[in-house]
């Protein structure tokens, strides 16, 4: 009966170094990290006040606008 219950425990440990050798083994350093985008300068919108990227703006003069209607909004006030 001791040796069924030595031989149980010494199994038991052998799993237990198994798999911490398992997690151990995989290394972090393969993953890429998630892509990132590129940073961008953002602008204000001058009717609205949203701010968007400055690819993404309609310029007039020194003045951003997210869209061409408050582009025109502006121009009337």
């Amino acid at each position: 009966m001791i040796r069924l219950i030595f031989l149980l425990a010494v199994i038991a440990i052998a799993v237990l170094i198994v798999r911490k050798i398992l997690e151990t083994g995989k290394t972090t350093s393969d993953e890429k990290p998630p892509a990132r985008k590129p940073l961008t300068d953002m602008v204000r919108c001058e009717h609205c006040g949203v701010h968007l990227p400055l690819s993404e703006a309609i310029q007039d003069g020194d003045h951003f606008y997210c869209s061409r209607e408050h582009k025109e909004l502006a121009a009337k006030d």
